[in-house]
């Protein structure tokens, strides 16, 4: 139960991959202006995404090249694996799952080139809080949560800023970038828990 705990404060406030690492801020541009309930399907497909990819590369990179000592490659291998998740999974949501392919369609070439995935994946094997294969997964769907709250709260703060008069050098991504650093600072002050 301990390590849950830790793994839910830990994946969605402390080590968010949006604000503790800043994988997925480009995500947060260009969602800025899509409705809440558009938002929350991109969220659920980067989630299932997240999902996947730990349960296909954790094992190859922990079990496969770990004990042949080619940790060099983890990235190479994790770039391969996640291609042909994503394929695999267009394939099949194509022709049993048509309702769900048209979402995968619309926003899956974004979240397939998503760093927040490969990130996720490379940071399963640094991290000391991921043991072992069930933690791994636990930590990605927690993530993609955090990956929610995140987004959601940056919609929220970026509604407020488009009624508000800033000038058009602040608008874009240097206001993503600086929505992003003060949502960091607050989770940062989390951190000690």
């Amino acid at each position: 139960m301990k390590i849950f705990i830790t793994l839910l404060i830990s994946g969605i406030f402390t080590n968010n991959i949006i604000t503790h690492s800043l994988l997925g801020v480009e995500e947060l541009e260009k969602s800025k202006t899509k409705p809440v309930i558009t938002l929350l399907k991109d969220c659920a497909v980067l989630t299932a995404l997240l999902f996947v990819s730990t349960a296909i590369t954790y094992p190859v990179l922990r079990w496969v090249l770990a004990p042949l000592k080619l940790e060099y490659l983890s990235a190479l291998v994790c770039v391969a694996l996640i291609c042909a998740v994503i394929f695999g999974v267009y394939e099949l949501t194509k022709r049993f799952l048509p309702k769900i392919y048209s979402i995968i369609k619309e926003n899956g070439n974004m979240l397939a080139c998503s760093p927040a995935v490969l990130g996720l994946c490379l940071m399963n094997l640094g991290s000391e809080l991921i043991t072992g294969y069930p933690q791994a997964l636990l930590y990605s769907v927690i993530s993609g949560i955090g990956f929610t709250v995140v987004s959601l709260m940056f919609y929220m703060i970026n509604q407020r800023i488009y009624e508000s008069n800033l000038s058009d050098t602040v608008r874009g991504l240097p206001m993503t970038l600086i929505i992003a650093a003060i949502i960091s600072l607050a989770f940062g002050g989390l951190a000690g828990i």
